[in-house]
């Protein structure tokens, strides 16, 4: 306090002023609001996932219960008659139209090299192709297909015409079928995928060179959705045979059912 009374009242006056100033900015730096603290963004996904998508559905064939008049092809054997079915065609990769339908055994005896032929919607092009089930029995079908270049309207395709066919007098051998199941694959990786598993057996008493199978898949419509021809191995007496074969619909909104074709030869 002596020191204080010593000093000059000018300099008193200065550090009463320095006093007052330091509690002036004391109290203002109290009064500033808490700062608030900065989060991170939340991550945004660079790819979103893939869904498939049914590929989908061009002019539906007409009612399969309408009857379609059988051919006879020029020079075959009298009981041999074919019924083909209008194609239904779907969107296809590749800028194309991809035209399913089946050819059916309308008459009384075997038939194989089934010779059809088609006719391109807008130019009229003649488009020879062949089934590739190798027989169809009496009462059966073969399922056939078409590809189309893109048409990029709605025009009907009309049913191919018969060009020819030969009877096969000799009939194909059955095989005896156990432990079929068919099943739409809904998991990951595997969606969308028609799986068909049976037991092949050879009843017969003679070995069996050659085995040819096709599965056919139909939607609940009727349509034909897709199939699939396999050649397997030969066949000795008694042998078994464990089938595996997959499929994918040309549509994945429906449900589906399949039906197996059999036959085998010896020669």
């Amino acid at each position: 306090m002596a020191q204080l009374a010593q000093l000059q009242p000018g300099w008193l006056l200065l550090l009463c002023a320095l006093v007052v100033l330091a509690v002036g900015l004391l109290l203002l730096l109290s009064r500033q609001p808490a700062s608030t603290p900065v989060t991170a963004a939340a991550p945004v996904a660079l790819t979103a996932p893939v869904t498939l998508t049914p590929l989908p559905l061009l002019w539906p064939t007409p009612s399969l219960a309408a009857p379609l008049p059988p051919l006879v092809a020029s020079g075959a054997s009298p009981g041999t008659r074919l019924r083909i079915e209008p194609p239904v065609c779907y969107d296809a990769p590749q800028q194309s139209v991809l035209c399913l339908g089946r050819v059916y055994n309308a008459g009384s005896l075997p038939v194989h090299q089934v010779r059809l032929l088609g006719q391109h919607p807008l130019s009229r092009e003649s488009l020879p192709f062949m089934p590739e089930q190798r027989y169809i029995l009496p009462g059966d079908f073969a399922p056939y297909q078409l590809r189309l270049p893109d048409l990029n309207e709605q025009i009907p395709v009309l049913p191919p015409a018969l060009a020819a066919v030969e009877v096969y007098r000799a009939r194909p051998y059955d095989l005896t079928i156990s432990d079929e199941q068919g099943v739409l694959l809904r998991e990951p990786g595997s969606y969308g995928r028609y799986v068909v598993t049976a037991t092949l057996t050879n009843p017969h008493p003679r070995p069996l060179t050659g085995v040819q199978v096709v599965c056919s898949l139909t939607d609940r419509r009727g349509h034909l959705s897709g199939y699939r021809v396999s050649l397997e191995q030969g066949l000795q007496p008694g042998e078994t045979l464990r089938l595996h074969l997959e499929l994918i619909p040309r549509r994945l909104d429906d449900t589906f059912s399949h039906r197996l074709s059999v036959l085998a030869w010896d020669n």
